[in-house]
């Protein structure tokens, strides 16, 4: 039912976004990304996995900039995709290399709601505007690998592979001047089946250029 739900609002989002219009961001981003691993029947924490903070080049895209009529609560939607290879366990608030590893890949579709400070059109203005959003949409998730129980007792080695489509959400911050911007995020699919529920987050800081690109000019 949820997933019917997300995908008639994505529908509905492109079809009255002007899809021919595109926004691409360059740049680099610091990105941490977790994997949170729970017991699906009794929603326990089982285990969590999380990488060392490393600096990557980053490329999203989304639709052109819209708004709910003069008000400055704009919508779009973006994709995003990447991959991961988790090798550290955060145990009592401590990042341990435990043996255990797990490797896979990621996207998401989100529509987001968002409030612009300052000018609407990032690609209008000079001056400076600062968004805070939230966004849920759908993602997919591929993760494969092992974990130790850590939050179990007694612990245990356990054996993770899933794939599949789940339900994407996160947060977002952004201060833009000029086509340039500075993007705090953290979005992420959630996955979940009869013996786990995988929730990764990607905790990224982004700095890069906006362009836009308008097809129906072509």
């Amino acid at each position: 039912m949820i997933r019917k739900l997300l995908f008639s609002s994505i529908c509905l989002l492109f079809m009255t976004t002007d899809v021919f219009a595109l926004s691409i961001d360059l740049g680099v981003s610091v990105s941490q990304p977790s994997l949170l691993i729970r017991d699906s029947a009794t929603d326990k924490v089982l285990a969590e996995m999380v990488d060392r903070a490393a600096i990557w080049p980053s490329i999203s895209i989304k639709t052109r900039e819209r708004y709910f009529g003069e008000t400055n609560v704009g919508y779009s939607a973006s994709v995003w995709a990447w991959y991961m290879n988790l090798d550290q366990q955060k145990v009592a608030g401590n990042e341990v290399n435990l043996g255990t590893s797990v490797k896979g890949y990621y996207a998401y579709l989100t529509p987001t709601i968002y409030y612009r400070f300052g000018d609407k059109y990032s690609m209008e203005s000079s001056g400076w505007m600062g968004t805070v959003g939230f966004g849920m949409g759908v993602g997919y998730l591929n993760v494969r690998g092992d974990v130790i129980t850590t939050e179990t007792t007694p612990q245990r080695r356990q054996q993770i592979d899933n794939a599949g489509i789940g339900l994407s959400a996160g947060i977002f911050l952004e201060v833009i001047k000029q086509g340039w911007f500075l993007r705090i995020t953290n979005f992420g699919p959630i996955l979940g089946d009869k013996s786990f529920t995988l929730d990764l987050r990607d905790n990224s800081i982004t700095f890069g250029k906006r362009f836009e690109l308008d097809f129906s000019k072509w």
